[in-house]
């Protein structure tokens, strides 16, 4: 599910690398660890193609930003 409102969000070539972050062996190993460190494999994940290190801490701020309008759009369109 939080895979699918990615999707509906990010351009495809953000998403490919969050589904490559997910679907890593590292990711795997790592997925039980505390959100702090999935938000640095994700943060590592960006800056490893290449983007800066603001650039990296934006685009993932922004996720959270961009579920949460739709949530609240698709409450407001549902009451």
């Amino acid at each position: 599910m939080v895979l699918q409102e990615l999707r509906a969000q990010l351009p495809s070539n953000d998403m490919a690398v969050v589904e490559k972050t997910f679907t890593s062996q590292d990711f795997q190993i790592k997925q039980t660890l505390e959100p702090k460190r999935f938000l640095g494999v994700m943060l590592q994940t960006f800056l490893s193609t290449g983007m800066t290190h603001d650039s990296a801490c934006r685009k993932i701020s922004a996720l959270h930003e961009k579920v949460l309008k739709e949530q609240r759009e698709n409450w407001n369109q549902s009451r």
